[in-house]
């Protein structure tokens, strides 16, 4: 079974596995500087923050396998972009703690504004280990579709999002998993709530990729109700988007 924690801190949160694969690819990356980058990355108050056993019977998750494919090539590709971009260096070099949900994010954005990192990796040593579904599956992670989404509604096997920038008949509704946490653990809101992520394909589904910006805006009944009939109306046309291509 993968162990996975939930981070939360100041309305922002991410969901990793097992911190001590984190941690040897930071020491294995960084020699000589990889207990200031963790010391200053706040990563033993980090890993020693709320635990949680996920339960993996929950259908709006991926499959324990399947979320341990996707946390080890977050860990290898955001750690080697950490080394390659200077934003490890830059984190060595500061003089107070950086915080490691704002740093993922970072990380994250790096690369998904930055493409080519991603065929780099895949070049490196780091990455000469990797399958071809692996590779193939980080290629498909090139162009998220990310930004800011509604979060409508929960449903047993997936939860429905929709991007805050859609209108009208040309709103888009997305049938998500979540990792290794279910939606509920990792946001304190009932839905419809907002928040700011990246939607990737993974097989035939969709999922979130784990580093979730929470905003804490809470939606009143009416506007609850509206956006749910009109997500009603657009399941009944048949047209709920399952998979991204």
């Amino acid at each position: 079974m993968v162990r996975a924690f939930a981070c939360h801190a100041k309305g922002r949160e991410f969901e990793s596995r097992q911190p001590r694969h984190f941690l040897l690819l930071i020491r294995r990356s960084f020699v000589g500087q990889a207990n200031k980058i963790l010391e200053y990355m706040n990563i033993n108050k980090l890993f020693s923050s709320k635990l949680t056993w996920p339960p993996f019977g929950n259908k709006r998750l991926l499959p324990p396998d399947d979320a341990k494919t996707v946390f080890h090539l977050f860990d290898a590709i955001d750690v080697f972009v950490l080394k390659e971009s200077g934003i490890g260096q830059r984190v060595a070099a500061a003089k107070k703690p950086v915080d490691s949900d704002v740093l993922r994010r970072e990380i994250r954005n790096y690369y998904y504004n930055n493409p080519v990192m991603v065929d780099q990796f895949i070049q490196s040593t780091e990455g000469a280990d990797l399958t071809d579904e692996q590779k193939q599956l980080l290629i498909s992670w090139k162009n998220p579709l990310r930004g800011k989404f509604l979060c409508i509604k929960y449903y047993a096997k997936y939860a429905i999002v929709t991007p805050m920038d859609d209108e009208g008949a040309s709103r888009r509704y997305y049938a998500i998993l979540g990792l290794s946490n279910d939606f509920d653990v990792m946001i304190p809101d009932k839905p419809p709530y907002l928040i700011t992520t990246a939607l990737l394909p993974y097989k035939d589904v969709i999922i979130w990729d784990g580093v979730i910006g929470h905003h804490g805006i809470r939606f009143g009944r009416s506007i609850a109700n509206t956006l749910t009939k009109a997500y009603q109306r657009f399941k009944q046309d048949g047209r709920l988007i399952l998979r991204l291509s």
